[in-house]
């Protein structure tokens, strides 16, 4: 677990200057996965650590498909959902999304922008409603209103091994 939190602390790094998260790092990371839940679980763990991933990389593929999530923050998810207890994933899923809300709020209020988002946010609902399917999210071309959810995901680890939740 110590593993996970240091290379998802380099891939804070590399998200937050360079807005990629390599996928170097996080095969890295999907190897000591697996070979975790070798040790933790025997042979049988392989599969376990598989499945976890490919469950959370496929209940955030919607995300990344309508823009709201980039391909390397549905990986990270998905790798870190790997070395996790299974009834733990979506507890550490939501609270991920939780801490990241509260990034992206006090950052919407920071920046004065909080009225502008929600209405771009709301007309984006009403459009789905109308059309009766998902479609891009609006984004802004200068990256602005991106987050990089590398942190929240930190975050969420450490606060899971110092036994808060």
């Amino acid at each position: 677990m110590v593993a996970l939190c240091l290379l998802t602390a380099a891939v804070c790094l590399s998200d937050y200057f360079t807005r990629r998260i390599p996928n170097l790092i996080l095969l890295i990371m999907l190897t000591i996965g697996i070979l975790y839940r070798w040790q933790q679980m025997g042979a049988g763990g392989i599969p376990f650590c598989l499945f976890q991933t490919g469950i959370v990389i496929l209940l955030f593929y919607p995300l990344f498909r309508i823009g709201a999530l980039g391909a390397g923050d549905v990986k990270l998810f998905g790798v870190a959902a790997g070395y996790l207890p299974f009834q733990k994933v979506f507890l550490f899923v939501f609270i991920s999304m939780l801490i990241a809300a509260i990034f992206s709020l006090i950052r919407l209020i920071c920046d004065r922008q909080l009225r502008r988002r929600m209405g771009i946010f709301l007309g984006y609902v009403r459009l789905v409603a109308v059309k009766g399917a998902l479609i891009p999210y609006p984004v802004e071309r200068n990256g602005r209103d991106k987050i990089c959810l590398s942190g929240p995901v930190l975050l969420c680890l450490i606060l899971y091994l110092g036994g808060v939740w």
